[in-house]
């Protein structure tokens, strides 16, 4: 049932392609009309600040509308700003959660990994740290001492990286840099992962065997080109063979590269784009990206109000309102996660359309938008805000929030950056690591936003201590914490907002 504290004032809700299309529920749907009472509430009670809150957008309708609740109830008692919540909830976290555990539990995909790992470690020098009660190269585990590491809540957790022990091919390939030496290493490490999966009869025998209707709904589509009606096995050796290649190969050239997210996350990330997430991951993904970007699409609405776009039809009406009252009012934005892409499109759609509507804080929590939405929107348009910060976690809080243990042992927004979206390691605003300006994050782009962030006042790293000051104090700890009622971090915005 919906909080007394929470009503049509304090929220939108936004529909399938960014719509008022309505929802199965009646709480979770909205109309135009309910849009222009926030308005008349705001005019006919002489309120002069709005704080305009985007949650995650892989959260479903409840858990955006709770999150709404408490940014009403904390800006409400802190603050004299008008709070108003876009829900613009997909729900496809449950989906990736589904499709993560229906790997975790696959076999198949836990003997590609050990095979995987077993032949990249000893090439780049991998020595884990006082595992199995003494110290040894990685070429020295037996498939069982790794199957027990994978057992683990955090699979080779603690490693070293031994130059000495790195193969030949591999430190040819990183002074020389080019193709030449990856096409050596490719042909080598085919023949030592056919040598691998044709010697081993439970891997022969899970290729051979029908997957799980769960499994075979998320392989990718090249594995399943010779499926019949009937048939038992949809993979065939050569296949497995060519795909874990392509994996050890990707995981290298990251590795060289120096975009690798550690050892373990990097395999299981490369294992997981080649054989099963990587086009249903990228299409959840994409379709969440393209909702935040939808809401503010042209519209002339006019015929069916269901399929106006709820974002633009808001700032239509909000350039009305100052308009006709001759009142800017002080605006605040906040996004938490995937809340900062659409922060982002918002910011492009008001400098393309020319409105006049300007915003005085863009406050993100964890942002998982691209750097290059944001140096393309906020850096590109600094005169429609006045002030930014941002809260995130440090990598070293990042490495500890872990998703999902066993298969991926990392962060949301290292899963965004590793497997959800099109290419592996993209550069997140929220992940610390790509915002240092230091190599490999170090061209021009990168360097631009790092200055950004450096800047005093425009970033807060949790966990903070204790004697960070008022409106820069952050205790999350994980990805979802940021917006919690037990963390500091809503109390550093209300603080800022309270301005």
């Amino acid at each position: 049932m919906q909080n007394s504290l929470l009503n049509r004032i304090n929220y939108v809700h936004v529909g399938k392609h960014g719509t008022f299309y309505p929802n199965n529920n009646p709480l979770y749907n909205s109309t135009p009309e309910e849009v222009d009472s926030l308005f008349k509430f705001l005019k006919e009670n002489n309120k002069s600040k709005l704080l305009l809150y985007f949650h995650g957008g892989l959260v479903p309708a409840d858990e955006g509308l709770k999150t709404a609740e408490r940014i009403v109830r904390y800006s409400s008692s802190g603050s004299d700003s008008h709070a108003f919540c876009f829900v613009w909830e997909t729900g496809w976290m449950k989906t990736i959660t589904d499709n993560l555990t229906t790997i975790s539990n696959s076999d198949f995909f836990r003997k590609i990994l050990i095979k995987v790992l077993k032949v990249t470690g000893p090439k780049l020098g991998i020595e884990p740290d006082d595992l199995f009660d003494g110290a040894k190269g990685f070429a020295q585990f037996s498939e069982e001492e790794i199957e027990a590491e994978l057992r683990k809540e955090a699979p080779f957790e603690s490693y070293q990286i031994n130059a000495g022990a790195k193969s030949a091919t591999i430190l040819d390939a990183e002074s020389a840099m080019d193709e030449s030496g990856i096409l050596i290493l490719e042909s080598e490490l085919q023949a030592e992962l056919e040598l691998e999966i044709e010697s081993d009869p439970e891997l022969q025998e899970l290729i051979s065997t029908e997957k799980s209707q769960a499994e075979e709904d998320i392989l990718d589509p090249k594995y399943k080109h010779n499926l019949e009606e009937n048939a038992k096995g949809l993979i065939t050796t050569m296949e497995v063979i060519i795909g874990a290649t392509k994996v050890a190969i990707r995981v290298i050239k990251r590795y060289i590269k120096k975009r690798n997210h550690d050892f373990y996350p990097t395999v299981a990330e490369e294992t997981m784009r080649e054989l099963y997430v990587s086009e249903l991951g990228n299409w959840l993904w994409g379709n969440m990206k393209k909702k935040a970007t939808d809401m503010w699409k042209h519209s002339d609405f006019e015929g069916d109000y269901t399929q106006w776009p709820v974002g633009l039809y808001f700032i239509k009406k909000l350039a009305e309102y100052q308009e006709e009252t001759g009142k800017k009012l002080t605006i605040d934005l906040v996004g938490h996660s995937a809340g900062s892409i659409v922060i982002c499109e918002l910011i492009k759609m008001i400098s393309a359309k020319g409105y006049d509507i300007k915003f005085r804080n863009v406050i993100f929590m964890a942002p998982a938008c691209r750097t290059d939405l944001f140096k393309d929107t906020i850096l590109k348009n600094p005169s429609i805000f006045s002030s930014f910060r941002c809260f995130t976690m440090s990598d070293e809080y990042e490495k500890k929030d872990r998703l999902f243990y066993f298969v991926y042992p990392r962060s949301l927004l290292y899963l965004i950056s590793g497997i959800l979206e099109d290419e592996s390691d993209a550069l997140i605003l929220g992940l610390q690591r790509h915002t240092t300006g230091n190599h490999p994050y170090n061209d021009d782009n990168a360097i631009q936003i790092s200055d950004f962030l450096k800047k005093e006042g425009h970033t807060v790293y949790a966990v903070t201590d204790k004697s960070a000051l008022d409106g820069f104090r952050s205790g999350a700890r994980k990805h979802g914490a940021f917006d919690d009622d037990e963390e500091t971090t809503l109390d550093s915005i209300i603080h800022i907002i309270k301005q």
